[in-house]
């Protein structure tokens, strides 16, 4: 096993095929900074391992990584056990000076602190910086994450936010922009390195994608999210900059498709257009064609006529994820998300022209939902039916609403009627009587519906109480 100066791994848990971007994102820039490097996705590492345990076995573990009551018990501690034994080993076994963690999303947090143990004991002479969304401290959190780690000398860094310059500066003998609670943000976005996958075990994917991205931050305020609260402008890359590392990364793996990690990579429509040009330009000849996936929002017929879905197709649009989020207008205007059903039938027809499928993404229980507006819902699945599988080849509904601390919802609450509880899924509405019960109990109705009518339908389950 080749040694290295750095070592930068994604940590499980986010249940997905798809590659973590950050590995090989980041390790672009410790090469920046002449310093050797490995890319570890030890989330998919770890979803394979978990996969090989029986089917409850396999249940329990990943409550223990999703939830935040420890409902482990002595063979579900046993199997977390030999995971973080099996991460650290393959972390180790490089002998970097420097161990980079990335945590995309809160259900990293637990099997981290047991992974910094292990290494603080077994790889005592290595730097750990910490990074990622879950690093970020918040109102919710008694004890901000990154400090208490720190304190305990579990890490000695962390980044919170954009995590390119604070990773360059730390390594090249700088700590500007490290251990910083306040959200990091790169300002200019096309001045960073090609990200380098080189590293990655593509035969553990299901279907390989090379993430990419094209902009960060959002050109929405949805009422439910806080994007637009920790990226304050929406910022882009030069699509010409895009397509030039599309070619690059073709080149260096023979993979020809993407998936962006944008926010929306339709949130410019010029360079959304300017680079579907691009890339269109390129399948006439190809002989594989690029193909890409993405999130994605519709958009009035005026701001995104037909010739630009033609434009899209042609351009190896594959999966657009749009987060629709409701089938109401009215809820939709509150949630501040500015299309209308009309524009979300023009979108629907437009990718069934063109062979682009559709993946859409809903909330069931937001803070204004009725009982009339969830009929609603449930007669827009009817009336649409025709479009189950094509285009509309997964719904995604998720849980029902959380509301967490950084929204609008939770920072103005009362100007919303709600009242918070003490868990993100525990608010209420008493106003017109929307308390968690009813939202489950609507939410796996919606589900049975869907079913019914012939769509795919993926949603989580029930979270502990």
């Amino acid at each position: 096993m080749s040694l290295c100066d750095v070592i930068i791994a994604s940590l499980p848990y986010v249940e997905t095929q798809e590659p973590m971007m950050a590995p090989g994102l980041l390790k672009g820039v410790v090469h920046k900074a002449n310093l050797s490097c490995r890319a570890l996705d030890l989330n998919i590492e770890i979803l394979h391992k978990i996969n090989q345990y029986p089917g409850d076995s396999q249940t329990k573990v990943r409550r223990w990584f999703m939830y935040e009551e420890n409902q482990s018990c002595p063979d579900t501690t046993a199997i977390i056990t030999t995971l973080v034994e099996y991460a650290g080993i393959r972390i180790k076994e490089h002998a970097a000076s420097w161990i980079c963690l990335s945590l995309f999303c809160n259900t990293a947090k637990k099997f981290n602190i047991l992974l910094c143990k292990w290494l603080r004991k077994n790889a005592p002479s290595s730097k750990i910086i910490i990074g990622g969304n879950a690093v970020f401290s918040n109102e919710q959190s008694q004890r901000p994450y990154a400090r208490m780690l720190q304190r305990a000398r579990l890490i000695d860094y962390f980044v919170v936010g954009d995590g390119e310059e604070p990773l360059y500066n730390i390594l090249t003998g700088s700590v500007s922009g490290a251990n910083i609670e306040d959200f990091q943000i790169l300002n200019d976005l096309s001045i960073q390195p090609f990200g380098d996958y080189d590293d990655y075990n593509w035969q553990l994917y299901d279907r390989p994608r090379i993430p990419m991205y094209a902009s960060r931050g959002c050109v929405r305020q949805c009422t439910f999210c806080d994007v637009h609260k920790l990226w304050k402008k929406f910022k882009l890359r030069n699509s010409d900059q895009v397509f030039e590392e599309m070619l690059y990364q073709i080149n260096r793996t023979g993979i020809t498709e993407f998936f962006f990690r944008d926010s929306l990579i339709n949130g410019s429509i010029s360079e959304f257009k300017k680079l579907m040009g691009l890339i269109a330009d390129y399948n006439k000849s190809a002989k594989t064609p690029i193909k890409w996936s993405s999130f994605f929002i519709f958009r009035p017929q005026k701001q995104m006529p037909e010739q630009d879905w033609e434009l899209a197709a042609q351009g190896g649009a594959g999966n657009l994820i749009i987060g629709v989020e409701s089938l109401v207008d009215n809820i939709r205007y509150h949630m501040k998300k500015k299309f209308t059903n009309k524009d979300i039938d023009f979108g629907i027809e437009m990718a069934h022209k063109y062979n682009v499928n559709l993946v859409l993404l809903l909330i069931v229980g937001y803070v204004n939902e009725t009982e009339a507006d969830f009929q609603a819902s449930l007669d827009w699945l009817e009336e649409h039916k025709q479009f189950a599988g094509k285009p509309i080849i997964n719904i995604s509904v998720g849980g029902t609403l959380t509301v967490t601390d950084l929204t609008d919802l939770y920072q103005n609450a009362q100007d919303f009627d709600i009242v918070l509880g003490d868990k993100i899924h525990l608010w209420e509405n008493k106003k017109i009587n929307l308390d968690y019960e009813t939202r489950e109990r609507r939410k796996e109705q919606f589900i049975s519906r869907a079913i019914e009518l012939g769509y795919p339908i993926v949603y989580d389950e029930k979270p502990v109480s």
